[in-house]
């Protein structure tokens, strides 16, 4: 019998073509004949890496549908190739290019209508190049940004889908926008990522013929992103409600009014007793016209300042101080806005009128008489009382600063009063 060698150069191509299909095209199994094991799958057949087709693998991390699942190429054990995850009812929702389990390529997401709404470019796993949404009625291109390894960086810019407005317009660099939010919610600039100049911001409402109209509720002035001078809120009848003064995102002065029918039934307002945000502030707040605040000065030393206001300047006020929950000075006053060193900078008034002192025990001690910051006048001491101090006191030999806040004296009398 001859020889015919060409039967022996086909049989083990056949072979090589029969393990090409097996292992090239690879199988295709369901997701119950898979397991994962590091991040690897496996063919439970024959626990071997697999390559192929597995259907019915689930989508993770996808909003649209819980129910979705996908079809996904296997290489050795990795996901590499194209994957399709499509929606219960069969309606595809995505397509993207794998490679060695991560995506790379080209990301492109479908509506329902299997119109494309979104584009994105991957490299290993990183968005890289552009990025581009579309509206998923009409198809308009509604935003576009630009991504290198993850971070935006050039130019971004998003567009009304109903009249084609740009309403962000933004220029990134080094992960920090610069540019404009003009949307229906907010009216904003930005600079190297933080809010700089006028921001204001709104929310819809339902009119009386069910039209979405937005109304303004709050505008509020930034550098460098802290706010920097006025801040303004307003309800949805567009009734002021809160108004503020800051520096350096220090609140200096505010004022809240609560509305009702139209009329203001309540009113407070108030300043920062320590406006340059000094450890330990506290701000104070007006009720009828008299303001009362609360300042720990130092550990057991508590200020109480009560103000009297006339169309929106303190005109005067009185002090407390209490020392471990006892009152050991009290005083009247004409407001100013100089800084009393007695109180850690406090905002208090100059002395005009009776200032009493107090022991340890709350007992009354002596009484000083002030004229506009200046000691005029000192009350003799009852002679049963003993106290750590001169005999015979003066403006100028005060008592101990055990029991007389030395540093309040901050002006004295002069030569002949």
């Amino acid at each position: 019998m001859q020889n015919n060698p060409f039967k022996k150069i086909a049989t083990p191509a056949i072979i090589s073509l029969s393990i090409l299909l097996l292992q090239g095209c690879g199988e295709q199994l369901e997701t119950w004949e898979i397991k994962t094991i590091g991040g690897l799958i496996y063919n439970l057949k024959n626990n071997d890496l697999f390559t192929g087709t597995v259907t019915n693998y689930p989508l993770s991390g996808d909003e649209k549908s819980s129910f979705a699942t996908c079809e996904i190429q296997v290489k050795q054990g990795v996901q590499s190739g194209k994957t399709v995850c499509k929606s219960q009812s069969g309606t595809k929702i995505s397509e993207t290019d794998y490679e060695n389990g991560k995506k790379n390529g080209l990301e492109e997401k479908f509506s329902d209508e299997d119109k494309v709404i979104s584009k994105i470019h991957w490299k290993a796993g990183r968005k890289s190049g552009t990025e581009e949404n579309f509206h998923k009625i009409n198809g308009k291109l509604i935003s576009q940004v630009t991504w290198v390894a993850d971070v935006k960086e050039g130019k971004e810019k998003q567009w009304s889908a109903n009249d084609d407005r740009v309403i962000i317009d933004f220029d990134w660099k080094n992960g920090k926008q610069t540019g404009y939010i003009n949307t229906d919610s907010e009216k904003s600039k930005l600079k190297d990522g933080e809010y700089d100049g006028t921001v204001k911001k709104y929310r819809f409402y339902q009119t009386a013929n069910d039209s979405i109209e937005f109304l303004q509720v709050s505008e509020t002035n930034y550098t460098k992103g802290k706010r920097d001078g006025l801040h303004k809120e307003w309800d949805m009848n567009a009734n002021l409600i809160f108004q503020a003064t800051y520096k350096n995102s220090i609140i200096q002065n505010k004022l809240e009014q609560w509305w009702e029918n139209g009329k203001i039934i309540t009113s407070e307002s108030g300043i920062n007793i320590s406006p340059e945000g000094n450890s330990g502030e506290e701000r104070f707040f007006v009720k009828n016209e008299k303001e009362i605040s609360k300042r720990e000065i130092n550990s057991g030393i508590v200020g109480v300042l009560e103000i009297e206001w006339n169309k929106g300047n303190f005109v005067k006020g009185a002090y407390r101080e209490l020392r471990a929950g006892k009152v050991f000075a009290t005083y009247n006053g004409l407001l100013t806005k100089t800084k009393d060193a007695a109180a850690n900078g406090a905002s208090l008034p100059v002395k005009d009128g009776v200032e009493n002192i107090f022991n340890n025990h709350g007992e009354h001690k002596f009484a000083l008489m002030w004229n506009k910051g200046v000691a005029v006048k000192i009350d003799d001491i009852a002679p049963s009382i003993r106290w750590n101090m001169p005999n015979n006191p003066t403006l100028d030999n005060p008592p101990s600063s055990n029991y007389f806040p030395v540093n309040h004296l901050s002006k004295t009398v002069s030569s002949g009063h």
